[in-house]
């Protein structure tokens, strides 16, 4: 864990700095080994106010404190999703709160876990990313969006296909079809054509007839 002090610490800078959201850094408990997270912004390299609209984020939203009038008068909630709810409430909270306080000391330890998948969590999984990146796209917050695809592209590839090979494949489809939507043409990481897209996750021009037959008899 990080020290003991850390949540009086975010509480003072977030009251002096006239804040309703304050946050540090995060580490990785590897099997008892604590390390830096890969993506660098998972810390910040010095204390100070920043405008979320030049930072554009969308994971660690446990090692910020907010403020709960701010979240409730707001009525920012969590969708019921089970996985990539986070990202939703931390974009909507953080674009609203437009300044956060950020501190270089670590605020959270995260301890790696393997995560079991099944098809409700990948279906989760790619609606959250589709509440995302259409709230990107309403807010023109472009980093943000590119996030998005290149997550979905890589991080989350291979879960997504193991679940194309499954029963599922066709509802698994027709969220990725959706996501795929929500994205500005204009956006510079969404102008692969939506079929290389598809190509890319093994969707076939059968799996389209038969998807389109599937959602017409549903």
């Amino acid at each position: 864990m990080p020290d003991f002090e850390v949540l009086e610490t975010l509480y003072c800078k977030a009251n002096a700095a006239n804040v309703a959201v304050c946050g540090g850094g995060l580490e990785v408990d590897d099997n008892g080994t604590r390390c830096d997270h890969p993506e660098k912004e998972m810390r910040f390299p010095q204390e100070g106010r920043l405008r979320y609209r030049g930072w554009q984020y969308d994971y660690g939203y446990y090692r910020f404190l907010y403020r709960t009038d701010f979240v409730r008068d707001r009525d920012l909630r969590f969708p019921a999703l089970l996985r990539f709810e986070d990202p939703v409430f931390f974009v909507k909270t953080l674009t609203q709160a437009e300044y956060f306080y950020a501190l270089p000391k670590t605020t959270y330890v995260w301890r790696r876990h393997d995560v079991r998948w099944n098809m409700q969590k990948v279906n989760d999984l790619i609606d959250g990313l589709t509440m995302v990146v259409a709230f990107s796209r309403e807010n023109v917050l472009e980093k943000l969006q590119s996030r998005q695809m290149l997550r979905l592209v890589t991080e989350y590839k291979d879960v997504i296909l193991r679940m194309l090979c499954s029963d599922a494949r066709l509802t698994v489809i027709s969220r990725l079809l959706r996501c795929f939507a929500a994205f500005d043409p204009q956006c510079i990481v969404s102008r692969v054509r939506r079929e290389r897209l598809l190509r890319h996750f093994d969707v076939t021009v059968c799996d389209m007839l038969s998807l389109l037959q599937y959602e017409n008899i549903r």
